[in-house]
């Protein structure tokens, strides 16, 4: 009788074991306090918890799927930010501690530099940037090495700050063709004149 009640007691206990591995849930499951799932190590552990603000906060040594891994040293969570390798996002919505590789990035600016061809724009003389480079030490408009080192610089600020340099040089070297142009038809023009001369004297 004793054995009947003990592999009665198993069998129960094994099919309350099997039940509780997996749980299936058609439709939404609340929870008011914390989620913990434990793992067989200490660290395979995934709690879930609700903040002050409303935020839930995930916290995990380690989570793994299929094709890739994120480790709680590799990526912080907080409040609408995200950090890889950081856990200080400053005002960043992402912060990575380390390069990036992709191979496209789109950056949308807030304004972009083909004023330089508008007729009322001021187009520095050359004696100007080469007094400006001379006192500072780099082009009027683009940060100084110092500057860069200790703040970065913003890429599409940077990229439209590029491109009115580079739509100034476009409107020097334009400018200087044109001087060529005249020079040469005036080195032209004295040489015929020399010719003829040579000739009348003859």
């Amino acid at each position: 009788m004793n054995k009947k009640i003990l592999l009665l007691a198993t069998i129960a206990f094994v099919s309350l074991s099997t039940i509780a591995q997996e749980e299936v849930v058609n439709g939404r499951l609340t929870v008011k306090d914390i989620i913990k799932v434990d793992g067989k190590k200490s660290n395979d552990e995934i709690q879930i918890e609700p903040n002050k603000n409303g935020y839930a906060r995930i916290a995990f040594h380690e989570l793994r799927f299929r094709d890739w891994t994120i480790s709680s040293d590799m990526m912080t969570m907080n409040n609408g930010q995200v950090g890889i390798g950081t856990s200080s996002m400053g005002s960043h919505k992402l912060a990575v501690e380390g390069s990036i590789g992709a191979r496209e990035v789109k950056v949308e600016p807030n304004g972009w530099s083909d004023f330089v061809f508008e007729k009322d724009y001021t187009l520095p003389t050359l004696e100007d940037v080469e007094s400006y480079i001379q006192e500072k030490g780099h082009l009027k408009d683009i940060p100084s090495a110092e500057q860069v080192k200790e703040s970065g610089i913003l890429l599409g600020e940077m990229d439209a700050k590029l491109l009115k340099k580079i739509e100034e040089l476009t409107l020097y070297v334009i400018d200087m063709n044109k001087r060529i142009v005249q020079l040469e038809e005036e080195n032209s023009r004295l040489k015929n004149e020399s010719s003829n001369s040579t000739n009348n004297q003859e």
